[in-house]
């Protein structure tokens, strides 16, 4: 169970949660502060669930809704020719 990985796009795998979860972090958003789980190219969409299951299962605790994780669109989508030209798109 130690080697499953819980957050694909950062490499997390549980036991980095657990230890978080043992040094004191008690909600979803302490985790991803401290192991970087959730702050990959899906902001959390996958395993977001994962984490608070993992957090309330260990904390015993239900998670408000003021500590879950949420995710953060581009304010305006780029090309990654553009990206990588360092230009900006006609608007």
């Amino acid at each position: 169970m130690q080697d499953v990985i819980i957050c694909r796009c950062e490499e997390v795998y549980y036991r980095e949660i657990m230890k978080a979860i043992e040094q004191g972090s008690a909600t979803s958003k302490e985790i991803k502060l401290q192991t970087r789980a959730g702050m990959g190219i899906c902001q959390g969409r996958t395993c977001r669930p994962l984490i608070e299951q993992t957090v309330a299962m260990h904390t015993n605790e239900e998670i408000p809704d003021s500590s879950r994780l949420t995710h953060s669109n581009p304010i305006r989508p780029i090309t990654l020719t553009d990206l990588a030209n360092n230009t900006k798109r006609d608007e």
